[in-house]
């Protein structure tokens, strides 16, 4: 099975009421209110460790204090290739939004 270009995505965060929208459509509804400022950043996060796209989609659909928290904390080790930091990013990411919903 090749699993080559397939991504993780975290799964729909449950509101308490058991109904509402789903996370991907609060995330996108979140996004677009965002200040430029923040896009900003964002985009100089995503650029500094060279993200592709479908880790700067991962990091856009992040609840917002996780996605503030990896902005912040993610830092590979010197080790890891730059052309790894997308992947690692994206490994990053489940382990923290493990955390995050534990």
């Amino acid at each position: 099975m090749c699993t080559k270009g397939l991504v993780w995505h975290p799964p729909p965060k449950r509101e308490a009421g058991g109904g509402g929208a789903s996370a991907s459509s609060s995330s996108s509804r979140s996004r677009s209110r965002l200040s430029a400022g923040y896009r900003r950043a964002e985009d100089d996060f995503c650029a500094k460790w060279s993200l592709d796209r479908p880790a700067r989609l991962l990091l856009r659909d992040l609840p917002p204090d996780l996605r503030e928290q990896a902005m912040m904390k993610f830092n590979p080790y010197t080790e890891v290739k730059h052309a790894d930091y997308s992947k690692v990013f994206a490994a990053w990411t489940r382990r923290a939004w493990a955390a995050f919903t534990a």
